[in-house]
């Protein structure tokens, strides 16, 4: 695991609990359970105007280009309807950021450098 150390100026920032369990969970069950050793999970920020994301990303190599597509619809979607469909761990984080912060706030899914999933928790933050 690497971790960035958290810069001393986002340590105001509140967030609702449980956020970054699920999406860390996530990493292990489907990234780098099925390894036999090694593995990376990085968890980093990355500041932008008006906002703070955190990334969280792994190395795994069994990220298709479908799954990754439907997570970034999934998360795009803000009135997901599901149905008798299981909500997802990545899905509650997602809806829960969305009703504390708003719409443009929330996950979005990516393909990490390292070569697994990146998802990044859009969070406001306006800076000093």
């Amino acid at each position: 695991m690497e971790l960035e150390d958290l810069d001393a100026r986002y340590k105001s920032i509140s967030i609702p609990r449980v956020i970054i369990q699920p999406i860390v969970e996530n990493v292990f069950e489907h990234a780098l359970a099925k390894r036999s050793q090694g593995g990376i999970l990085q968890l980093s920020y990355q500041q932008e105007q008006g906002y703070l994301s955190i990334r969280i990303e792994d190395d795994g190599d069994q990220l298709s280009d479908e799954t990754l597509n439907y997570l970034q619809s999934a998360f795009e979607e803000t009135e997901r309807k599901h149905g008798n469909e299981e909500i997802t761990g990545l899905m509650n984080v997602n809806q829960r950021l969305k009703i504390k912060f708003g719409a443009a706030y929330g996950l979005t899914a990516q393909r990490s450098e390292l070569g697994g999933l990146c998802i990044l928790v859009k969070i406001p933050w306006k800076g000093e």
